[in-house]
């Protein structure tokens, strides 16, 4: 009977123990997925950025594509949050052929650049959030 209660003890202290495991998962998961969205917020913002210089003249190959009426600006944006992951960009069709060029256009590149330098940026967004959270 003494065996028993005891067994019932641990398992009652091992689901307090689970809780709090879970609640810590839960909190990492919910600051992860903040950070990531901070780090594409940045990334949609140097984006927009990139594409704000008007049109005329059209751009040359190896820049930013020109303004002409707004929409590549207007369409760059979170697309998508899930769990440890945030996608951002455009959806806007030509947006791609603008990055990537085809067979006619070399690329007018936009959301490359912005990538590249939200990663310069990441290492220290990670440790002013994890000074937030351990103060």
């Amino acid at each position: 009977m003494t065996t028993f209660i005891g067994g019932v003890h641990f398992i009652n202290d091992w689901n307090r123990s689970t809780t709090k495991w879970i609640n810590i998962d839960r909190i990492l998961h919910d600051e992860i997925t903040s950070l990531l969205v901070d780090a594409a917020t940045q990334g949609v913002n140097i984006a927009k950025h990139l594409v704000e210089t008007l049109y005329p003249p059209a751009s040359s190959p190896g820049e930013p594509p020109r303004q002409r009426t707004g929409m590549l600006r207007d369409s760059i944006d979170i697309q998508h949050i899930e769990r440890f992951m945030v996608e951002w960009g455009s959806n806007l069709d030509y947006s791609f052929y603008l990055e990537r060029g085809t067979s006619k256009m070399l690329p007018r590149p936009h959301m490359l650049p912005a990538s590249m330098e939200v990663s310069q940026l990441f290492p220290d967004l990670l440790f002013r959030r994890f000074l937030e959270v351990t103060a």
